[in-house]
């Protein structure tokens, strides 16, 4: 689904004999295996392209690869490739593909070499990759605070904190002390949506992260202790970790957050380099970082929120069939 339907907008833009710019919205984690390369550590993604291998330690060909896909349902680089869900997977390969289709100039870098080796293919700079993070509630517009509750995913997992029975949840981490040491990369949507149209209207190509700066990013514990302030069970469910992503103790939580106990520093040189020749009126207008000014030694407050919980906790009561007159028993508005 996320593959075919990319592709095929993809080869109608280019069949537009005035097409000015393609802009495909990614995901900042569509690398997010590369985390496993040295799992105790901060994991830097750059702006950049990372090819797969194939069977034969060879760079993979990105078209054979969802010729694959689409025959068998998977691929070799999949299988040997440790990335958290398919969705990460799909995203990767799909920047692949229409990086491919519009003939770009990759700088390739191979996760275990420092080098840079670019292809001979002919640049096209009428494509722009955005990968956001973890996309979270507006800072400023359309109002602070705002969000669409099922596409907010750190909400989602507050909400599950706030409102699950369970007395144990079990994630996966290879840090030691991942309450601590784990960092959500939850960036602002006007954030992200001020980066697409300052990248389009700058003629930026290439890929671009849009995320939050690793010194403003809340810890795993932050998170979890704010949403048990919001909790009247008289139990919180105790986390538990484990180092093995494919361990069947994981929750299925965990499954679904399989990055929450990791820790990503997104490269967003792009941005900075164009926030340096941004007019002081266009930074007011269209601020690209988020809460430049904030007091991170705060506590994390998601009371912000409760309009997106509510709705959320409406889907969960229908789902396992609780009469609502039992959220205010669970869940301190």
């Amino acid at each position: 689904m996320i593959i075919q339907g990319t592709l095929n907008v993809t080869d109608f833009a280019l069949g537009c004999t005035e097409l000015d710019r393609f802009v495909y919205v990614s995901t900042a984690y569509a690398n997010s295996h590369l985390h496993h390369l040295n799992p105790q550590q901060i994991c830097r993604i750059s702006e950049q392209i990372y090819p797969l291998q194939d069977g034969t330690g060879s760079e993979s060909d990105a078209a054979t690869e969802w010729m694959y896909l689409q025959k068998y349902g998977t691929t070799p680089e999949y299988q040997s490739t440790p990335f958290p869900w398919a969705y990460a997977y799909a995203k990767h390969l799909t920047e692949r593909l229409i990086t491919d289709r519009f003939g770009e100039t990759i700088e390739s870098k191979s996760p275990s070499s420092s080098s840079t080796d670019s292809t001979t293919s002919k640049a096209d700079r009428r494509l722009l990759i955005i990968r956001p993070s973890i996309v979270g509630p507006a800072q400023v517009f359309p109002e602070p605070g705002w969000q669409v509750a099922t596409s907010a995913p750190v909400t989602g997992l507050a909400a599950f904190f706030i409102v699950s029975p369970a007395r144990r949840l079990t994630l996966y981490s290879e840090f030691r002390n991942p309450n601590q040491e784990a960092l959500i990369d939850e960036v602002p949507v006007d954030t992200v949506v001020n980066r697409i149209i300052i990248h389009t209207h700058m003629n930026t190509s290439g890929v671009v992260h849009a995320n939050r700066e690793l010194t403003m990013c809340y810890r795993f514990t932050d998170y979890h202790n704010a949403a048990k302030k919001l909790r009247r069970m008289p139990w919180d469910p105790k986390i538990m970790w484990v180092g093995d992503i494919n361990s069947p103790k994981i929750s299925e939580i965990g499954k679904l957050y399989a990055v929450a106990g990791c820790t990503f520093e997104f490269e967003q040189q792009k941005t900075s380099n164009v926030w340096s020749t941004m007019h002081s009126r266009e930074k007011i207008t269209f601020p690209l970082f988020s809460n430049m000014d904030s007091d991170m030694s705060r506590a994390l407050n998601l009371s912000g929120r409760s309009t997106a919980f509510e709705s959320l906790f409406s889907k969960y009561f229908k789902k396992h069939k609780w009469p609502a007159w039992c959220l205010p028993i669970v869940y301190r508005s």
